[in-house]
């Protein structure tokens, strides 16, 4: 998982953060199949139910699967 952007709203006054992210989902343990990127919203000030909300999901990139992971 790599950190792609950190934004904060209502500027230097608030808790509440955009933060986006990078995941290179994987078959086992060092197979990977391709690239995602996801787009959180976290508001403390919130129900903790509603405290963290998805945005936006990207598939951004999908790699081949090697045939002896296939199944």
């Amino acid at each position: 998982m790599w950190w792609v952007k950190v934004k904060r709203l209502n500027e230097f006054r608030g808790f509440d953060f955009l933060i986006t992210i990078e995941t290179q989902p994987s078959i086992g343990a060092h197979n990977s199949v391709g690239k995602d990127r996801f787009t959180f919203q976290i508001s403390p000030s919130v129900s903790e139910k509603d405290s963290i909300k998805l945005i936006e999901f990207k598939h951004l990139k999908s790699y081949s699967i090697l045939l002896h992971v296939r199944d």
